[in-house]
């Protein structure tokens, strides 16, 4: 589950311009896939548990550009 509120309005403002849920869903999933897991992208998710389910759930997500790592020599 990811409780992001951004993805979450996101999600609810392409039902709207696109008139359906599950093309909302397809548009979101799309965006996710192709921006922030790119290649170029570093990405990270917030985790936490929802307790007393100990549910784990994603709260946000971090996508900043990838560097390249020094060496150490």
């Amino acid at each position: 589950m990811c409780e992001d509120w951004e993805l979450g309005t996101l999600f609810l403002n392409e039902s709207v311009r696109l008139g359906s849920d599950e093309a909302a869903a397809a548009s979101v999933k799309k965006g996710f896939q192709d921006e922030l897991c790119r290649k170029d992208k570093d990405t990270r998710f917030f985790m936490g548990t929802f307790f007393p389910y100990n549910t784990w759930l994603v709260l946000g997500v971090f996508w900043p550009p990838k560097e390249k790592q020094q060496t150490l020599f």
